[in-house]
């Protein structure tokens, strides 16, 4: 019978709606965030997490590095994680000196890839690629480089079943420090190798184009004791020639550190501008279609930027807490104009940053980093799975609209088994009403 009600005053409720939108369209709607679930992991000794990859068969796997089961000073650490952030192995990929793991990126085999540097610091290091199958167990490790310092931090496989790998190098190019691309064939093996030189340069990110070629991001300094950086963004063909290269400067320190593909349209790139985190949105060509920034002043810096499956991007990075000038992890989810729908720091009394992000499903995340507030002392590698949850959004598609509206006047009375089979009930006292009604159209959005 209630549902005949909600029929027959349909219309009356459809215009108290159209009168409310009008005056709250205007406004953000209100996001929950909430942790889930958190893991600080890499033992008695050292532990950081510096990116993070899907895994084949559900969840993910988190790349860093530790002191605390070492072969040597320290050794590259992989840990998969199931959905719900359960630890389901740990491994090492580690030599006699020092192994860093950079990025990890999954392959077609459902393994993983691991691209980092291996050496002995201050000496020198060495480029590394390890192979793993869906266990992290190693198949293959490979070093390139020369007698100067060559560092990886990215890596993806390519369209031949092969590898792309980019970061900086002392050994190879025009003097100091070099972006380092090298391409290797499926067993890790150099095919080829170039350098591209600014001044000061590092390479941090890559992505592939298919068929076409690939992308770059960066930064490069102005050759100063205290050099201030510019954003790069390069592109080159198959083999690695320069198509163009691009920079971002705002005045102050701009630094790129994650690319990302965006199909057709062009590329968004993540980073530092003006002190605060960043994100550019590029055209195929590589020219600026807008850029924002999130935060205060002097508030953080993005480390990565995924593509959300509504269309809009997750950052992830750092903020810079006011007073005892901890860090925390700083993450903002945008709309596909890379407008803010939401921001969150996460952390503890001491230090995190985030250095990856992951979305699990829609309004599902991973946030993969380093903690020095929780864990077995010291600094563990930490993963955080958080939920941000719209308010008024009855059927979870991420927006606040004539659709939610609907589903709560077809749902109007008492609920069958609250709450967990009606979701319409919002304020969970039991009955589908006039006040879920206006919670929905107050975060109409």
């Amino acid at each position: 019978m209630m549902r005949n009600v909600a029929a027959i005053a349909g219309s009356t409720f459809l215009l108290m709606a159209a009168e409310a939108v009008s005056q709250t369209s205007s406004a953000e709607a209100a996001v929950q965030i909430e942790v889930e679930w958190s893991v600080a992991a890499g033992g008695e000794g050292l532990g950081f997490g510096r990116s993070i990859a899907a895994a084949s068969s559900n969840g993910m796997v988190v790349a860093g590095t530790t002191t605390s089961f070492r072969a040597g000073f320290e050794d590259a650490y992989l840990i998969r994680l199931d959905g719900e952030g359960e630890v389901i192995w740990e491994r090492t990929i580690g030599t006699a000196a020092q192994d860093y793991a950079e990025a990890v990126q999954p392959t077609t085999d459902g393994g993983f890839i691991v691209a980092g540097y291996t050496g002995i610091q201050p000496v020198s290091f060495d480029a590394m690629l390890a192979r793993t199958d869906e266990d992290g167990q190693v198949i293959w490790q490979r070093t390139h480089g020369g007698t100067g310092t060559d560092m990886i931090h990215d890596v993806q496989q390519t369209d031949d079943g092969g590898f792309i790998l980019v970061g900086e190098t002392s050994s190879f190019g025009s003097g100091g420090f070099d972006i380092y691309l090298i391409k290797t064939d499926d067993q890790g093996n150099m095919e080829w190798q170039r350098t591209f030189d600014v001044d000061d340069d590092n390479g941090t990110s890559i992505d592939t184009i298919p068929e076409q070629g690939f992308v770059i991001a960066g930064y490069a300094g102005d050759g100063s004791i205290f050099p201030e950086f510019d954003a790069l963004l390069l592109r080159t063909d198959l083999t690695g020639d320069l198509i163009w290269q691009r920079t971002f400067d705002a005045g102050v320190d701009d630094r790129g550190h994650t690319v990302r593909r965006i199909g057709d349209e062009g590329f968004v790139m993540a980073g530092l501008s003006q002190s605060r985190m960043a994100l550019w949105k590029t055209n195929t060509a590589g020219n600026p279609v807008w850029e924002r920034v999130y935060g205060g002043d002097n508030t953080g810096e993005a480390m990565d930027v995924r593509q959300t499956a509504d269309g809009g991007y997750l950052l992830g990075g750092i903020s810079y807490r006011g007073g005892d000038g901890a860090y925390e992890m700083f993450v903002v989810k945008t709309d596909d104009l890379g407008l803010a729908e939401w921001e969150q720091t996460v952390g503890g009394p001491m230090w995190e940053w985030c250095t990856a992000v992951y979305e699990n499903a829609p309004g599902r995340y991973t946030l993969a980093g380093t903690t020095n507030s929780f864990g077995a002392g010291g600094y563990d590698l930490y993963a955080v799975g958080i939920t941000a949850t719209t308010m008024g959004d009855v059927n979870a598609d991420g927006h606040v609209d004539i659709d939610d509206v609907f589903a709560v006047l077809s749902a109007w009375g008492p609920c069958d088994d609250p709450p967990a089979d009606c979701p319409e009930d919002l304020d969970a006292n039991g009955v589908v009403d006039i006040d879920d009604l206006f919670l929905v159209l107050s975060h109409w959005s």
